[in-house]
């Protein structure tokens, strides 16, 4: 599983990746109650989603996860985003390892 959280401590609207050759990158905001999250694979959208507190998209065989913690209720970024191999539930399972997104 691989996840990051921001360094300077608050959420960032756009986490990065490089992953096996490609340039992964999720972009999270606001949409009325909802927040929207989408996956970008070498700059093109590849998958879209809406939430409230936690959203999951599919990678080819993985899942990248993504939970908004208290403050992305008001200003839709994401406090953690994962990319999660088949068979593994991620942190919320208590889950962890793998190199940090920026």
């Amino acid at each position: 599983m691989t996840r990051g959280i921001s360094l300077g401590g608050a959420p960032s609207a756009r986490w990065t990746l490089d992953h096996e050759g490609h340039r992964l990158e999720v972009g999270t905001g606001r949409a009325g109650w909802s927040r929207v999250v989408r996956l970008y694979v070498d700059g093109e959208l590849a998958e879209e989603a809406t939430a409230v507190r936690k959203a999951t998209l599919p990678y080819g065989e993985m899942t990248v996860a993504v939970a908004f913690g208290r403050l992305g209720l008001l200003d839709g970024q994401a406090a953690r985003c994962e990319l999660v191999p088949p068979g593994s539930c991620g942190t919320s399972c208590g889950g962890d390892g793998g190199k940090d997104a920026q």
